[in-house]
């Protein structure tokens, strides 16, 4: 702690080998860096142990840097760091390896603003269970300006990453606004590796998400949008998950809601491995969420859409491919809620697949055959070459689609799927 205190803007800090036992606070006692030089701390083969009061590095001032950050929480239910605070902006946080825990690893609180966590992992202690209660990340209102870049979660089993407050809490702070997640690695979570309670302006792109215990249930989901405007879920891989996205929440038998608007979800891959249920989109609820241009690999239930307007309305889904289906290709409480339902490619695993649409099942084909969706297809025998998402047999994709709102396109028209030529 003294030598925190002693630092200065463009000090560097090595902190030698050993093992240490926190708390340790940047706080009003420590000098703060600036953007031009900024007060770095370098751990070297340090290990620092678990806090029962508090985190063990809590940041409260602008301009650190900290890199190969070594904590192990053991059972602890406090963190390994903690950024929060009116002065606490320019932080990085870049390679820490976080090792157990019973709550949350890692909190960007209040007032945290301009924060980078980068190339860090988080994993289990030991062989056995997880703690049920473990998160990796955590996002708390009253946040701005959050990148989550580059980073690894294993085995967390509350969740990779949390965005807002715990579902159905509330409180005065304005929700985490401008948060990036991208390039980030979430292995194994049983609840849903990313929820999103609350966020203005988000974007969710490029990680992978591998469930790798599915129990069934609400459980294994992939990114679980509950609230939130302006978010964009754009290029992840989803593996596994009982529900790769799900848009909006409704208490089951109870009052509770939360509806987002402005939401695209594009250009994801969603793919089932081994898992003995998995779905594509959910939607909940929403305003204005578009769901376009995504490859559904051998899921059993494409897309499905819960609700009438104004609960759920002006959705779109467009230039999707859904191969392999074998359940529901699609099913819809009420078409009402759609704008634009039109533009996908089907190619279920079975001759026969079904959509579902206000409690009526019918087959797919005979639905398209009588002049639904007059620009989507079904195709049999469409197959991704050498998981190349850019190559599909057996079908035409290029300049296939319809135009979506926030997707860019080449060529004459946008191709369906992923990739575009």
């Amino acid at each position: 702690q003294a030598a925190f205190r002693a630092l200065s803007p463009g000090d560097r800090l090595s902190v030698g080998e050993g093992a240490y036992r926190g708390p340790f606070r940047i706080d009003a006692s420590c000098r703060a860096g600036t953007a031009q030089a900024p007060i770095q701390v370098v751990f070297e083969q340090a290990t620092f142990r678990g806090s029962d009061d508090a985190a063990i590095l809590t940041v409260g001032r602008a301009f650190w840097r900290f890199e190969r950050f070594s904590a192990d929480l053991e059972e602890s239910t406090t963190p390994a760091f903690a950024v929060e605070g009116p002065d606490a902006r320019g932080v990085v946080v870049d390679r820490a390896r976080i090792v157990g825990g019973a709550g949350t690893a890692a909190r960007l609180g209040a007032g945290a603003s301009d924060v980078v966590v980068a190339n860090c992992s988080f994993s289990r202690s030991g062989r056995g269970l997880p703690p049920v209660g473990a998160i990796g990340i955590s996002i708390e209102p009253g946040s701005s300006r959050i990148r989550i870049v580059g980073n690894r979660v294993f085995d967390r089993p509350s969740g990779a990453v949390r965005v807002g407050a715990a579902t159905g809490a509330s409180g005065a702070l304005p929700p985490p606004a401008d948060v990036v997640l991208e390039g980030n690695t979430f292995v194994g979570s049983r609840s849903p590796a990313v929820l999103v309670t609350e966020a203005a302006t988000l974007r969710i792109s490029g990680n992978t998400i591998l469930s790798t215990e599915w129990v069934g249930g609400l459980e294994g989901r992939g990114i679980v949008l509950e609230g939130g405007t302006g978010v964009r879920i754009e290029g992840n891989h989803v593996v596994d998950a009982s529900v790769a996205v799900q848009v909006g929440w409704i208490e089951p038998d109870g009052p509770g809601q939360s509806r987002p608007v402005d939401v695209l979800v594009a250009r994801n891959y969603f793919e089932r491995r081994g898992a003995p249920d998995a779905s594509g989109v959910d939607v909940e609820s929403g305003s204005n969420v578009r769901i376009a241009n995504n490859l559904f690999d051998d899921v059993f239930d494409g897309v499905v859409l819960f609700g009438a307007p104004p609960r759920t309305e002006r959705l779109v889904i467009a230039n999707n491919l859904l191969i392999g289906v074998s359940r529901l290709a699609f099913r819809a409480d009420d078409l009402a809620c759609t704008a634009l339902f039109d533009g996908n490619l089907f190619s279920p695993r079975t001759p026969s697949v079904s959509v579902e649409i206000g409690g009526t099942t019918r087959d797919l084909r005979r639905y398209l055959f009588d002049g639904h969706m007059p620009r989507s297809r079904l195709v049999p025998g469409a197959r991704i070459l050498h998981k190349d998402l850019g190559r599909i047999e057996g079908v035409k994709t290029r300049d296939a689609g319809l135009p979506v709102e926030g997707v860019h396109f080449e060529g004459a028209a946008p191709d369906l799927g992923v990739a575009e030529h």
